[in-house]
């Protein structure tokens, strides 16, 4: 039992239901007037230290901002905003553009996103619905382990073991198929090299994919079971309740094709430097071009 008001405090109150009493028997509309406390309680408190923790993260995104843009004044300064519109890569003419890196990124992030967030969300479902309890421990840590590996591992593995097997059997079969559409198979046109956009994609979807699927996978599992036994009290399939109770209420918090899908490309882009070749020096619509690198010329 909490401790009861003073006298001192209890008076304003009291007044105000005498007020409101009397202008009530006077036929007058009643005035609503409220009673707030001018003591600083815990919940004002946490109310302020919340705030503050948000105001941190918005504070922290723009210190970045402006300390990237303060770093590269003078880059900025030279060369204007054709820094990030032109392609030309020169070190005797001190002319240099950024816009293949650029290009390229966000390539290797869209590949990433289509391929990566449906099989992490996918693999989140089941583990969460449909996989016995006996087998969610090892599955989730078998797949989370995937993290731990550091990133210039998966490029050397995509550079020595992926892209051989890209080139020889994934990329011709996607040439054959999805290259004669009239829209994407501008995509999946010309001679696949297997050190190109689309192995670099691949690679970072697999990258992404332990930490889709372990922010999917609490999402989904922090749904009331209210929500699932409601839905099959009304005579639901296991289906329904999944795509009508489970994941309307649990969107909100799915990463999905959010920035933090493609985080890990931004953390170390060395395995993408090592499959795509920097993807050569220009901007090009092909997910198949690549950078191939040359043989030395042998001299007799």
């Amino acid at each position: 039992m909490g401790r009861l008001p003073s006298r001192a405090s209890r008076a304003p109150v009291a007044d105000t239901y005498e007020q409101v009493a009397g202008a009530a028997a006077a036929g007058a509309a009643p005035r609503l007037v409220t009673h707030r406390s001018t003591r600083f309680t815990a919940d004002d408190a946490f109310q302020w230290v919340s705030r503050i923790a948000g105001a941190a993260i918005v504070l922290s995104l723009i210190g970045i901002l402006v300390l990237l843009a303060w770093d590269s004044r003078q880059a900025l300064g030279r060369f204007g905003l054709s820094f990030f519109t032109t392609s030309t890569w020169d070190n005797v003419k001190q002319q240099f553009g950024i816009l293949p890196y650029i290009y390229g990124t966000l390539m290797t992030s869209a590949v990433a996103i289509v391929l990566g967030v449906p099989v992490a969300i996918g693999a989140a479902l089941y583990v969460a619905e449909y996989c016995p309890s006996r087998l969610r421990t090892p599955i989730s840590f078998s797949v989370e382990l995937l993290a731990a590996i550091p990133s210039i591992i998966y490029g050397l593995w995509g550079f020595f073991v992926l892209s051989p097997f890209m080139r020889a059997y994934v990329e011709p079969a996607l040439a054959a198929s999805l290259g004669r559409l009239p829209v994407v198979g501008v995509l999946f046109s010309g001679n696949p090299i297997g050190k190109d956009l689309f192995t670099g994609g691949v690679i970072l979807a697999i990258m992404i994919l332990p930490t889709v699927m372990a922010v999917s996978r609490e999402v989904i599992l922090a749904v009331p079971p209210a929500q699932r036994e409601g839905m099959l009290a009304l005579g639901a399939t296991r289906w329904e309740t999944l795509t009508q109770a489970v994941l309307p209420y649990a969107r909100p918090g799915d990463p999905g094709p959010g920035p933090g899908a493609g985080g890990d490309d931004g953390r170390d882009p060395r395995h993408r430097q090592l499959v795509a070749g920097h993807h050569g020096l220009a901007v090009h619509r092909r997910l198949h071009h690549g950078q191939r690198h040359r043989q030395p010329v042998q001299r007799g």
